[in-house]
Formats: structure tokens, C-alpha cells, sequence
């Protein structure tokens, strides 16, 4: 699916957008971990390899019958991805609050 939707209010009536987005390139990974609050996960192992050919020429030159070879280049190119993903958990009270507080955490308590 390539659709998103995102609810939006204009003049006191609530309205739903949709924007279509295109999909580049889709990957999955499922899993399952035990996380506890304030600490990151990596996912990863989400490897894409492509084989790539390419094809140079010298302008003109490379155009010409039989002396073109002379002026082309040819080629491969063996191109990998290693996709990575950093989760960084903080957990929350249903109304939005920390579940700890900060003090707990090792942070500054935050003050407006």
C-alpha cells in the first residue's frame, strides 16, 4: 500500500488527507526483543546487492562503425547495501508522560 493519511481540522471540521507516495524500495525484517526503557536495538542483516553495467564512450568517436570499440569502455560494477536500523526506546504513559521520570534516567528533570 502506498498511501498515507494523516487527519487534519479546518475551521472546527476534521478532514482526512490522503497523499499517494511512491515506493522506492520496500524491506522487511521481523523480529521479536525484550527492550527495557532508554536503551537502542540495531536491527540489522538487511543486505541488497546489485550488479550494475556501465557503458562510457568518447563522444563521437565512440559512435563511429568498427573504430568505436576503440573509443567505448565497458564494464560492471558490484554494488552493496547494508541497511541498519537504530530503535531507541522511551516509554510512555498513555497520556504522553515518561513512564520513569528523568531522574531515574540520568537526565535533567526538563522545566519550562
Amino acid at each position: 500500500d502506498r498511501s498515507f493519511s494523516y487527519p487534519m481540522i479546518m475551521a472546527g471540521q476534521q478532514v482526512d488527507m490522503l497523499m499517494l507516495m511512491p515506493i522506492l524500495t520496500k524491506r522487511e525484517v521481523n523480529t521479536k526483543v525484550i527492550v527495557y526503557d532508554n536503551e537502542t536495538i540495531v536491527l540489522g542483516g538487511m543486505i541488497k546487492e546489485d550488479l550494475r553495467r556501465y557503458e562510457d564512450k568518447v563522444p563521437l568517436l565512440g559512435h563511429l562503425p568498427i573504430i568505436g570499440r576503440l573509443f567505448t569502455s565497458k564494464g560492471e560494477r558490484s554494488v552493496k547495501t547494508n541497511l541498519m536500523v537504530f530503535v531507541n526506546v522511551r516509554l510512555v504513559k498513555p497520556d504522553g508522560q515518561p513512564k520513569r521520570a528523568n531522574e531515574l534516567r540520568g537526565l535533567p528533570d526538563f522545566k519550562h
